[in-house]
């Protein structure tokens, strides 16, 4: 699951629960809960009591249930969120690229 700055990896067996409390929080065993910016809470969630989350989060707790009685042990490392760096490059040579259609439009004329 990623996040805007912030990716996250959670092993399905040390996942406890999937819950909508204010937006999504998922609860991993021995680990701290983890509240993503992406599936947070919003007013209509408020209006509506996040109808669209619970179904969501339902349909995700019955697959760890199933991918929890299937996977007897973890495959993945017991670290729960990675930093992933995001690279400035491809924004920055847009921009160059803009920069020098405008220069040899203004000179062109």
């Amino acid at each position: 699951m990623e996040d805007v700055l912030t990716r996250y990896v959670i092993p399905w067996a040390k996942l406890r629960q999937i819950e909508v409390a204010g937006g999504m929080v998922f609860e991993v065993w021995g680990g701290p809960c983890i509240r993503p910016m992406m599936y947070g809470g919003s007013l209509y969630g408020v209006v509506t009591g996040y109808r669209r989350q619970r179904k969501v989060a339902a349909r995700m707790n019955a697959a760890r249930e199933r991918l929890q009685a299937r996977e007897p042990a973890p495959r993945s490392p017991a670290r729960y969120a990675q930093m992933s760096a995001l690279s400035p490059w491809p924004p920055l040579v847009i921009l160059a690229v803009m920069e020098a259609i405008a220069a040899i439009g203004v000179l062109a004329r």
